[in-house]
C-alpha cells in the first residue's frame, strides 16, 4: 500500500512510522522532502508499507479492506496530530470504514482490536463508539460490546417517509437564507464536486441540506440529523454502484441554490421534495 505522510520533528522515519504501525515492514523511496510548521521541521515521504510481520493475523471483521482503512488511518495521524485530537481521528475513521462498507451491518466492533489496529488506548475507541450509537450507525449491549447497525427494509422506507414530511417543512422555516448559511452550503457544494468515494459524499450531503435548514428550526436540524445518521451506510453503499445518481444529486443542489438565492421558497420546496427520489431509487423504496 502507498502512502504519503510528515511527521514533526525527526527524520528517522522508519522508528517514527513503527510507532505508528508496529509489526509490518516499511520502506521509503528516495523521494523525501521537509518544510517547517513554525518552529517545528516536516519530514514528508512517499513510501510504500509491506506485511504484516504478525504470524497470526488479528482475528477482525472483513480483515482485508478493514484493515487496509484503519492502518491507513494510523499513518494519516502522524501528519494531524496538532489539527485533530486522536478522539476524533478515531471517530472519522471508524465512521469512514463503516460508510464505506468495509465494516458491514452485523460486525462486531470490538474496543480492543480496534485500539490495536489504530495504535490507540482503548478510551478514544470507547467514545467514538459512543458517538456512533448516537449517529445511529452502531448499536452497543453492555454485555456483547458493540455492532454495526443493521436496518431493515422497513425501517429505511419509514426514515425517508417522515424526512419527505420534515425537510420541506424544515427548508420553508429556513428561508430567506441568510447570506452567511448560503455560503457555507455553495462551499459544501463545490467540495462535493471534487470528492472520490461515496462515504464522503454522503457526509457532506447531510452537510450541505443541514447547512440550509440551519437558518430556521434548530430543532427540526437535530430531528433531521438523527433520521440522516442511521441510513447513510445504505445510500452511500448503494451511490458507489450507480454514478448517475451521484451527477443527479449535485444537480438538484444546484438548483436548491439557485431558488434560495433568488427567495423562491416554492421552486426550493419542489425542488427538494423531487430530491427525495434519489434515494428511494438507490435503495429501491417504495
Amino acid at each position: 500500500m502507498t502512502f504519503v505522510v510528515e511527521i514533526a520533528g525527526s527524520a528517522s522515519l522508519t522508528a517514527d512510522l513503527r510507532r505508528f504501525v508496529p509489526g509490518y515492514d516499511i520502506s521509503v523511496e528516495v523521494d523525501a522532502s521537509c518544510r517547517s510548521m513554525g518552529q517545528v521541521p516536516l519530514h514528508r515521504y512517499v513510501g510504500v508499507l509491506a506485511g504484516p510481520k504478525r504470524s497470526k493475523p488479528m482475528s477482525v471483521p472483513n480483515q482485508g479492506p478493514f484493515r487496509t482503512e484503519l492502518v491507513t488511518a494510523a499513518l494519516e495521524g502522524a501528519s494531524s496530530g496538532a489539527r485533530q485530537t486522536v478522539q476524533k481521528r478515531v471517530l472519522q475513521r471508524i465512521r469512514a470504514a463503516i460508510l464505506n462498507g468495509h465494516l458491514t451491518g452485523g460486525t462486531r466492533l470490538v474496543q480492543s482490536e480496534l485500539a490495536q489496529i489504530l495504535n490507540v488506548s482503548t478510551t478514544p475507541v470507547r467514545e467514538a463508539l459512543r458517538h456512533l450509537e448516537a449517529e445511529g450507525l452502531v448499536d452497543i449491549d453492555a454485555y456483547r460490546g458493540g455492532r454495526v447497525r443493521s436496518l431493515s427494509r422497513e425501517e429505511l422506507e419509514e426514515i425517508y417517509a417522515f424526512r419527505a414530511i420534515i425537510e420541506p417543512e424544515a427548508l420553508r422555516r429556513a428561508m430567506p437564507i441568510p447570506k452567511d448559511v448560503l455560503e457555507t452550503a455553495e462551499r459544501i457544494h463545490q467540495r462535493m464536486q471534487s470528492v472520490e468515494g461515496s462515504a464522503e459524499f454522503a457526509i457532506l450531503n447531510k452537510e450541505f441540506h443541514l447547512a440550509i435548514y440551519s437558518a430556521g428550526s434548530p430543532r427540526l436540524v437535530k430531528i433531521i440529523g438523527m433520521l440522516m445518521d442511521p441510513a447513510m451506510a445504505y445510500v452511500s453503499a448503494s451511490l458507489r454502484e450507480n454514478e448517475a445518481l451521484l451527477d443527479r444529486s449535485l444537480a438538484d443542489h444546484a438548483e436548491i441554490l439557485e431558488a434560495v438565492r433568488r427567495d423562491d421558497v416554492d421552486a426550493a420546496v419542489a425542488i427538494q421534495i423531487n430530491h427525495f427520489t434519489i434515494p428511494s431509487e438507490a435503495l429501491d423504496l417504495d
